[in-house]
């Protein structure tokens, strides 16, 4: 496994452990649900900068917008925490859900400019992030343990379609792997010629062999008559007369 796969799945391990502490251990002592929410987007916002800082592939600045948006929802629930916590909350996260929908929808259609696979999965990915992340904005509005628990439970679910990403990659290169290691195609289409000059070759030595003298048929007729002999006229015997 690459060392950015590595990294990704560590992230989601963080991610998903958060979540169930905020799940086992609702509010976390914390009297208003907005400080724990800046405080989990400040944690997510500098995990996505680390996750940046490792990757570093061209052309792709996902975890940096990631980290951006994080940074964004979590300067904005501090910012309006003398309005309602509750609707507060539910609107810095919607914001935050928004933005980073968005930079999915890029790195979808990076993928599938350049005919991955992953396009599929960031689709299926993409689509549960914002059934789970509207369900969860939804129930926001009630006491602090219910907050807490249902942000548990989206940063649970996150994580878990997060995880999805590198581990398709990995089992994909691993595939790959496997397939370079059997006999190429052009292995089997040396043998064919092969065995297609071995027979033309059988064929030339067989047309070069001289052919054996093929016996003629029996004559059941013969067309041809024997021609009669000639025979000698014999000259007619002159009678003799003998006078007495």
């Amino acid at each position: 496994m690459k060392k950015n796969q590595i990294a990704e799945l560590i992230s989601c391990l963080l991610i998903f452990i958060l979540g169930c502490a905020l799940m086992l251990f609702p509010g976390l002592g914390f009297d208003d649900m907005n400080y724990l929410f800046f405080i989990v987007m400040t944690f997510y916002g500098l995990l996505s900068y680390a996750l940046y800082m490792v990757v570093r592939r061209k052309d792709d600045y996902e975890y940096l917008f990631i980290a951006l948006a994080s940074v964004i929802a979590a300067s904005a629930g501090v910012t309006f925490q003398h309005e309602t916590p509750q609707m507060v909350l539910s609107l810095s996260l919607i914001g935050w859900i928004s933005m980073v929908a968005i930079i999915k929808l890029i790195k979808m259609d990076y993928y599938h400019d350049r005919n991955n696979i992953l396009w599929f999965v960031r689709t299926i990915t993409f689509v549960l992030f914002l059934i789970i992340g509207t369900l969860t904005c939804v129930n926001l509005y009630y006491n602090i343990e219910i907050q807490s628990l249902m942000l548990g439970f989206f940063l649970m679910v996150t994580a878990i379609l997060e995880s999805f990403d590198p581990i398709v990659a990995y089992l994909l290169s691993k595939r790959i792997r496997k397939v370079k290691k059997l006999e190429p195609v052009m292995v089997k289409e040396n043998g064919v010629k092969e065995i297609k000059e071995e027979t033309i070759i059988k064929i030339e030595k067989e047309v070069k062999k001289p052919s054996k003298p093929k016996s003629s048929p029996a004559k059941t007729k013969t067309s041809t008559k024997k021609a009669p002999a000639k025979t000698a006229k014999k000259a007619p015997a002159k009678k003799t007369t003998t006078k007495k």
